[in-house]
């Protein structure tokens, strides 16, 4: 089946009449957040911790034997492991390097114990990491990622570790063991419900920046799941100050979330504060955590935070993006068609746009198509399929946007193909997509003019996408190819009682 979009690129929100209202300063005095942090991590240069491999190490469910290998681990009957006391900041390390060899098995597992989850590590519900076991009777060197996103409780003070090289009842031997840390060059995105944000966890770093005129700080704030699951339920307040060169302090927001109790705590809740009377001033912000109690912070996270300004500037130039998914051209009357189906677009094409005569898709579907329209690659050059995801290293539109100064702003109306995680969130400030499968125009365009109206900025991209269009499988909640769901924009199907052409498995 072919599908067909109707892109229609604007300089100018027409649709969303939101172009008098604002603007971001010039591109050199726009400052991210983000991209402020990410240049503080590269300069991070931590030594790597080795552990001894010696007696210190005892073994559970097996013999440890020292020789000139290593540490030999000798199974009696059952799976067996090795065990080390430690002490270390878990924050100071986010790879654990073991180096070992065996000739059987499929996967190798490394758990722990802190202060903060003190269960101990040969525990079979401890949280633990596991990696794909190369059994070729070779050492080899496994490489397991810790970071707090995919390692929950690997936060506070470690006490102990323990590594079980083999699945299988097989002798192994262990070389070494190390921890590490490497920057992590892929941002850190997070998705709470429909939205997909790029994240910063825990108290962040002074912020120092010139304040624009009519400056204004925004972000969203939550808290990952374990802050209301398992053994560290809390709450924490999220703290924004700021501080003048003359000294002075304020505080600009103070708001406690208590996922616990609040279920719209549990997913991104809007911050936001006027900068304007520090406008041309030097300021820094302070962007705190006050863990109430709760061990740890970085179960608190930030969701993009931004400042922008709200100072007109006539050659700032926002930009949009509206995608209608499947729209096609012969069926636009200032495309030749002889019903009037969209006077609208016909308006605009007739009076203020350029109309092009002729454009080629690149795929004949929606994915590919739309990752080439956000990174001006073809499909094979970006390689997103439904089975991949887009490189970090690939340079998206909205991300280049991002480097003038843009704040981005994603929404679409069809939630599996263009799924965040598959790389359409990146750049983007907000990115909206749905949990189901489609979702209704009028409630992807609702939230569109929300984050219009709390980024009050001219120097602004928007993506906005909708299936609505599109023929979608004919279901008891679709039971039209096009169906609006609001009888008074069935224009063509109203008079439809029941549409024989659609049904699967029969031939119009």
């Amino acid at each position: 089946m072919i599908f067909r979009q109707l892109i229609v690129v604007l300089t100018a929100l027409f649709l969303l009449s939101a172009c008098e209202k604002t603007i971001i300063p010039p591109a050199q005095e726009a400052q991210h957040l983000t991209t402020y942090l990410k240049q503080s991590y590269v300069e991070i240069d931590r030594a790597p911790l080795e552990l001894s491999m010696s007696e210190v190490w005892k073994s559970v469910k097996g013999q440890l034997v020292e020789d000139t290998e290593g540490l030999r681990l000798q199974p009696e009957d059952e799976v067996c492991g090795m065990k080390i006391d430690v002490d270390f900041d878990a924050a100071q390390y986010n790879e654990i390097h073991i180096r070992l060899k065996t000739d059987a098995g499929k996967k190798l597992r490394f758990s722990w114990a802190s202060d903060l989850v003190p269960t101990p590590p040969e525990h079979p519900e401890n949280d633990a990491r596991t990696e794909p076991l190369l059994a070729n009777g070779e050492f080899q060197t496994y490489v397991v990622h810790l970071a707090p996103q995919d390692a929950p409780t690997w936060t506070g003070r470690i006490t102990a570790i323990m590594i079980q090289p083999t699945d299988e009842v097989q002798e192994s031997v262990v070389q070494s063991v190390s921890f590490h840390y490497k920057h992590n060059e892929e941002i850190f995105r997070l998705t709470k419900g429909v939205i997909t944000l790029e994240t910063l966890s825990g108290t962040q770093p002074p912020w120092t920046l010139t304040v624009p005129p009519k400056g204004v700080f925004s972000a969203r704030i939550s808290m990952l799941e374990r802050a209301w699951k398992g053994e560290l339920k809390g709450t924490a307040r999220f703290l924004v100050e700021v501080s003048t060169q003359e000294g002075q302090r304020v505080r600009l927001v103070d708001r406690k979330l208590t996922p616990d109790h609040i279920f719209a705590h549990k997913f991104w809740v809007p911050i936001s504060a006027d900068l304007s009377e520090y406008a041309g001033q030097e300021i820094t912000l302070h962007l705190n955590i006050d863990n109430c109690g709760l061990p740890v912070k970085d179960f608190a996270v930030w969701g993009s935070p931004v400042v922008v300004s709200a100072t007109p500037e006539p050659e700032a130039i926002p930009v949009v993006l509206i995608s209608l998914d499947t729209l096609r051209p012969d069926h636009l009357a200032s495309y030749g068609y002889d019903r009037v189906t969209s006077p609208f677009i016909d308006k605009f094409a007739k009076e203020e746009a350029v109309v092009f005569e002729q454009a080629i898709a690149q795929s004949t579907w929606t994915l590919p198509s739309h990752m080439t329209m956000l990174t001006g690659l073809y499909p094979h050059e970006h390689n997103v399929t439904p089975f991949t995801k887009l490189a970090e290293s690939v340079q998206t539109l909205p991300e280049q946007l991002q480097d003038l100064g843009y704040v981005n702003g994603g929404f679409t109306g069809h939630g599996w193909w263009l799924r965040g995680n598959r790389g359409f969130a990146h750049g983007f400030t907000e990115y909206d997509n749905p949990i189901s499968a489609f979702r209704h125009i009028h409630e992807t365009l609702n939230r569109t003019m929300f984050w219009l109206d709390v980024n009050p900025t001219s120097r602004r991209f928007l993506f906005f996408h909708t299936y609505d269009i599109h023929s979608k499988l004919v279901t008891d909640r679709y039971p039209y190819p096009y169906q609006p769901g609001d009888i008074e924009f069935r224009m063509y199907s109203k008079d439809v009682k029941e549409n024989t052409h659609f049904v699967a498995g029969q031939k119009s």
